[in-house]
């Protein structure tokens, strides 16, 4: 079926976030293909929900070529199924300047085709050449071997059409022959990269930039550097109500990470060490999976908070973000407090910060099985490090809280420098079984050695005397 002019549109709800530096240039936004036709009280229905991340870098030299990574994110809007039709336009596609046409530019693909014999072929990469300025420019457009229905069909202008001018136009469309069908609750990811180059690249060399982005080097994250001659204390103390059946397990990782990365391990689920001689033996302190009541002196918790306040470490895991719920100054310090939690499900999680020792070794959507954790008394000082996909969290009460309030993403990572130390929460970590998980153990250490790496000599000159109840600023 032909699509019917007026019957639909695309919004950008947000504008758009654009980073800039001398290396790397970044640009994400959100969009909203509307259905005008829908029954709605405001007139229109969002069908379908697109996510854009845009990344350009330098590939060689200053003047040498451009990178450019595009990927668009796919969620169903509603509860709905979302059919895109098959159709000869749509996907990912390029119009060249008017200066190129049959005489004046080339095509190439993979397959060796052109623009005599390319369309409605497939291809891994097409190769856009023609005149400019600097003699002959090209344009290397490549797809991704997890993209839908790869290698796209592509949809070429021929020879000739458009009288043979202004008539180079190239598109990869996953939904091309076929209709492609996008499930509530799921996330569809399609990856494209371009290489922008002067002069002229052989097909061997382009078909080598393919290979190096559909099988990038696998690279080893090294922090050991970071733990070394340090020690920790992690804490388990929880008071009455839920306590997780991780807790043994997460004693064993952090135990394991320390020997393999040159840091002591103490535990203790003892609030009577919770005292300044006792904490002064270490560079940190990780609450792993306390929860409730942690500390049952006032006494304890200031010799907790003027630790904290000297510099030492804080790591907090999974329900530390449910302890001490009467005492606002620990939500300040850890970042946020534990209101709910939908059921445990796999949902995608995006990373804010790729460069943290936490986040280094994920991909830039982690799909992950977890409790999604929603935190209130948020405190918006917080280094976030990863957010949850809110369109991929199947969570019935979800409406009453997040809401929109921050999107379709909600942080569930963050880091701070915290005046003379650091400090570290991540939301994940419910089953044991998720401590002897690489990814996950990964993720744990570099949290603890980045926590680590600003622990110096402890400074109580810069500690209060008396328990503070809340923190200002």
């Amino acid at each position: 079926m032909e699509p019917v002019q007026g019957e639909g549109t695309v919004k950008v709800p947000t504008l758009p976030v654009v980073t800039q530096g001398p290396v790397l240039g970044t640009l994400s936004s959100r969009h909203e293909h509307v259905d005008l036709t829908a029954p709605s009280s405001t007139g229109s229905k969002a069908a379908l929900e697109e996510e854009w991340n845009i990344k350009v870098w330098n590939a060689g030299t200053e003047d040498g070529p451009q990178l450019v990574d595009f990927q668009s994110t796919l969620h169903c809007a509603s509860d709905s199924i979302f059919t895109i039709k098959a159709y000869t336009y749509q996907g990912f596609g390029f119009r060249a300047t008017e200066k190129w046409d049959d005489k004046t530019a080339r095509l190439l693909t993979s397959e060796g085709k052109g623009k005599g014999d390319g369309n409605a072929t497939r291809a891994r990469w097409i190769d856009a050449r023609g005149v400019s300025s600097f003699g002959k420019s090209g344009i290397l457009f490549m797809t991704h071997p997890l993209n839908h229905n790869f290698p796209e069909q592509l949809r070429l202008w021929a020879t000739g059409q458009n009288q043979g001018k202004e008539n180079v136009f190239l598109n990869f469309n996953p939904a091309q022959e076929q209709d492609w069908v996008l499930k509530p609750g799921k996330a569809y990811t399609l990856n494209y990269r371009m290489l922008v180059y002067d002069g002229e690249l052989s097909p061997e060399l382009l078909d080598k930039y393919w290979q190096d982005y559909a099988n990038p080097p696998k690279a080893e994250v090294i922090l050991s550097q970071l733990g070394g001659n340090k020690k920790v204390l992690v804490y388990t103390k929880n008071g009455k109500g839920y306590v997780h059946d991780n807790i043994a397990s997460s004693i064993v990782c952090i135990r394991k990470l320390g020997e393999a990365n040159g840091f002591s391990v103490d535990t203790s689920s003892n609030p009577a060490l919770i005292t300044a001689e006792n904490l002064n033996k270490y560079q940190a302190i990780i609450l792993s999976n306390t929860n409730n009541e942690t500390f049952d002196t006032e006494a304890q918790k200031l010799a907790f908070q003027r630790y904290i306040q000297a510099g030492g470490g804080l790591v907090t895991i999974h329900s530390a973000s449910g302890s001490e719920r009467q005492w606002p100054w620990f939500w300040r310090t850890l970042g946020g407090k534990f209101k709910r939690h939908p059921p445990l499900q796999k949902f995608d999680i995006q990373v804010i910060d790729p460069l943290h020792p936490a986040t280094l070794h994920l991909p830039a959507t982690w799909t992950w099985e977890d409790e999604c954790y929603y935190l209130e008394h948020l405190y918006p000082g917080k280094h976030v490090l990863l957010a949850a996909n809110l369109n991929t969290v199947t969570d019935d009460k979800k409406v009453e809280y997040p809401g929109i309030t921050f999107g379709k993403l909600f942080p569930i990572c963050w880091s701070e420098e915290q005046g003379l130390g650091r400090s570290w929460y991540t939301a994940l970590g419910h089953k044991k079984e998720y401590y002897s998980d690489p990814t996950f153990m990964t993720h744990l250490l570099g949290g603890i050695l980045w926590v680590l790496d600003g622990s110096e000599k402890l400074d109580y000159g810069k500690a209060t005397k008396t328990l503070i109840q809340e923190l200002k600023g």
